[in-house]
């Protein structure tokens, strides 16, 4: 059934279902043509959009792989940062490298403008990461900032620090007051850059 969809998408020239694979492990890769088009859109040019990659947990079992851009042509009023869109959905038996590369593959396979992605961001999933970095070969990898703080917590608990988490916090990401966030770590352009404080 899920087959028989899929023919009929691509011979109408409308494809969602991307690709059926079934070994060596099971990959289902669905995006419409729009929101493929936004992922090098946004994702291939300078000062563009981070390639973000996540994996979800706990809906049974299978992982579903989000890939998202910010469409970097609009304005959230609330929040004034470009709201994140959905590239492409990918629905898989194993969280492991494999999976992740044929993927990220299948997704260059459509529009092989992807190979110049800049950034990918993840969770810091080591699988997820050196796949994405397998096949964006010319990308950064990126930690997204919540995650980035996860690890930076857990770190500083299992070296019995919890009571520097704020002000490590701000230093690291600064400290929000109304709409204004104090200066820090994160803003600095490069490494050396960064000011003593």
């Amino acid at each position: 059934m899920l087959q028989a969809k899929c023919q009929r998408d691509h011979e109408s020239g409308r494809p969602f279902i991307r690709c059926i694979q079934t070994t060596p492990d099971f990959l289902l890769v669905c995006a419409s043509d729009r929101q493929l088009n936004n992922a090098p859109r946004f994702a291939v040019v300078k000062g563009g959009s981070i390639l973000s990659v996540d994996t979800t947990f706990n809906i049974g079992k299978f992982y579903v792989t989000l890939f998202s851009v910010r469409h970097m042509l609009v304005t959230n009023k609330r929040t004034g940062s470009p709201p994140v869109v959905i590239a492409a959905a990918c629905l898989h038996w194993n969280k492991n490298f494999e999976a992740y590369v044929a993927a990220a593959a299948r997704l260059i396979q459509d529009r092989p403008i992807l190979r110049d992605v800049k950034f990918v961001g993840t969770d810091s999933d080591e699988a997820l990461f050196k796949a994405l970095l397998t096949v964006f070969s010319g990308a950064k990898h990126l930690v997204c900032q919540i995650h980035g703080w996860d690890n930076i917590q857990r770190k500083l608990t299992d070296l019995g620090m919890q009571d520097l988490k704020q002000m490590i916090y701000c230093d690291i990401f600064g400290e929000r007051s109304g709409s204004e966030r104090t200066f820090a770590l994160v803003d600095h352009a490069t490494p050396g850059s960064s000011m003593m404080r």
